[in-house]
């Protein structure tokens, strides 16, 4: 039995650190972050880049722009939204995420990797439950998720929040470019950061929330005046309906688990839920 020798297996060693090395000089990332990034990282950041070009092989061309915004133009636009753009397979798998996250997170997508390539190594474990159900539920493919979850944050960064921030997922499943079948669905969304609800306050009109109190039917008790800045009713026009009236149509059944749930629970029951409530114009 031949056995290497110390000089064969030094030179193995130095075979894959330049490969590694030649590797990294390949990611399409910023020159100042590519120094900082250990043979790991560039070995998780590749296998990102390869998934993504696997779920994200180009269609066929229709004679027509594919791309409306440039480079430069693309990334201001991205850069001033209240949030991020994050793209998973079902099995969780991070395909990408806009560089504003490191605005939102305080981790820029090295750090994300240093942290693991799936999107559960981002979040508080006691939600992996929850995006695990949202990403394997049956149902549309395009019909609309809507879920809360927590992500980690950089706790270098110098928010009161650091730790954990709860953010606001809206997304649903894409179809990727390429004939039908040859890659994955991916679950792409917006991701709006939620900061602290505000205290209320009896006499403030302008909050950014309102708050209601309900019959166990959910037909309206009271409600606080700052509703008719964000639905447009009038306190008098909702005392009395019932919530389920103000519902989007595709949260109805979402909401009403809940409140079976809750009526069905004792009295110092809690819960929470997302929903999406209808505007007395129409436009939202």
């Amino acid at each position: 039995m031949l056995r290497s020798t110390k000089g064969a297996s030094k030179a193995r060693r130095d075979q894959i650190n330049a490969e590694i090395r030649a590797l990294r000089d390949l990611l399409p990332l910023p020159d100042g972050d590519r120094p900082r990034l250990s043979y790991l990282h560039v070995m998780a950041l590749a296998c990102i880049y390869t998934r993504k070009g696997a779920c994200l092989r180009p269609g066929p061309t229709r004679g027509a722009p594919m791309e409306l915004l440039g480079g430069p133009e693309l990334a201001d636009l991205v850069a001033s939204l209240p949030g991020f753009l994050l793209a998973v397979t079902r099995e969780g798998k991070l395909v990408g995420v806009t560089d504003n996250v490191a605005q939102h997170l305080g981790h820029s997508m090295v750090d994300l990797v240093a942290q693991g390539d799936s999107i559960y190594d981002l979040l508080d474990p006691a939600d992996h439950p929850l995006v695990r159900h949202q990403l394997t539920q049956a149902g549309p493919p395009q019909a609309e998720r809507l879920f809360r979850c927590r992500f980690t944050t950089s706790r270098a960064s110098r928010r009161p929040s650091a730790g954990r921030k709860l953010v606001l997922l809206r997304g649903r499943f894409q179809a990727p470019p390429g004939p039908p079948g040859t890659s994955p669905g991916l679950f792409v969304a917006f991701c709006a950061p939620l900061d602290p609800p505000p205290w209320p306050c009896p006499d403030c009109l302008l909050l950014p929330a309102f708050q209601s109190r309900h019959a166990r039917d959910l037909a309206l008790l009271d409600v606080s005046d700052s509703v008719l800045i964000h639905l447009g009713y009038g306190r008098g026009e909702l005392l009395g309906r019932s919530w389920y009236r103000l519902l989007h149509p595709e949260d109805l059944g979402h909401v009403a688990r809940q409140h079976l749930r809750l009526a069905g629970a004792g009295p110092e029951a809690r819960g929470e839920l997302v929903t999406r409530l209808q505007r007395k114009d129409g436009l939202g």
